[in-house]
């Protein structure tokens, strides 16, 4: 690990989110005042000019990044694991590919930075853990995911939408070789969210709980999606939940496309903000992705969508009930 005292960062993401990653890093430019160091990762479907191009609007925008790929040898091997594409697994090989850091923050490309980092930075990791995350409220899908990989119901689950990574810890103790043997395996359960229900599964005993606010996922600032209230998740307390909901530090829009702020439905209090940065990027929203009738749904305040929202997914685990 250099010397400095930077933070390091790394996301990672395709063609279709290339945007998503200039609007985080155009959030990050206006919230961040310690000096920082990004690695901007690409898979193969982005061509060396937009990779390129992001980089420069980075640098831009005051930051220090550099274009970076994952290199072919370190993900092949997860090619045998379904219909994934590679990048679905970048997360579990980072350590590998950047061999000289020793600890990193990654974020998802789907966020808005409010507020400076160097307190996540500097959080500390419980002896042995690999990393630091948030833990997903047990009132939302977290329970059916923790399910699907052998977790009983009082096992947190975590969102690998941000991490505080040990990337030492994860080399020495070959993080990278023991996820693709499990992905690759064939008694396996179903990983629907990639190595995120791969790193539940094998190493939940093996990550430190962090604050909330350091990833506000949907779950957290829209509680009544699923019907519930703070108070209702058994792994926060509720003030520690409302906390990171009224004032977060990433906003992170995970969920459906109907949750996502290039979606003319979102209902996220963030999406106009969103929107703004997203403007001064070299890739501004021309028009909001959706159906026709979807500009009339978001007229409806927030809890009636949610409300239409919770009979659609009622309405399609029906019809996947009768197949």
């Amino acid at each position: 690990m250099t010397s400095d005292q930077s933070i390091v960062l790394a996301a990672c993401f395709n063609q279709k989110y290339v945007p998503q990653a200039a609007t985080m890093l155009r959030s990050f430019a206006d919230s961040v005042t310690t000096p920082a160091r990004w690695y901007l990762v690409a898979d193969d479907s982005v061509d060396q000019p937009t990779h390129d191009r992001l980089v420069d609007f980075a640098r831009s925008r005051g930051l220090t990044a550099e274009a970076a790929r994952i290199p072919d040898d370190l993900v092949a091997g997860f090619d045998d694991c379904g219909y994934l594409p590679r990048i679905a697994w970048y997360r579990a090989v980072l350590a590998e590919a950047f061999c000289d850091e020793d600890r990193l923050i990654y974020l998802d490309s789907d966020l808005l930075v409010l507020h400076d980092l160097r307190p996540l930075w500097e959080a500390k990791l419980r002896p042995g853990d690999y990393f630091g995350a948030i833990g997903q409220p047990s009132y939302g899908d977290a329970a059916i995911l923790a399910a699907g990989v052998g977790l009983s119901p009082d096992t947190p689950y975590f969102n690998s939408g941000v991490m505080l990574m040990d990337l030492a810890l994860m080399r020495a103790e070959q993080f990278a070789r023991r996820t693709r043997e499990f992905a690759v395996s064939d008694d396996r359960p179903e990983l629907p969210t990639a190595d995120q229900c791969a790193m539940n599964a094998l190493f939940n005993d093996r990550w430190t709980s962090l604050d909330p606010t350091w990833n506000c996922m949907s779950s957290i600032m829209l509680p009544f999606l699923f019907g519930a209230e703070w108070r209702d998740d058994r792994f926060h307390d509720a003030v520690t939940l409302e906390r990171a909901a009224r004032a977060p530090a990433v906003v992170h829009f995970e969920g459906p496309a109907v949750l996502k702020p290039w979606n003319a439905r979102c209902f996220n209090p963030f999406a106009d903000l969103y929107r703004t940065y997203r403007a001064e990027t070299p890739w501004p929203l021309d028009a909001l992705e959706g159906r026709r009738h979807d500009a009339w749904f978001a007229r409806m305040s927030p809890r009636l969508q949610a409300r239409v929202w919770q009979f659609r997914r009622w309405q399609t685990g029906l019809s996947r009930g009768r197949s």
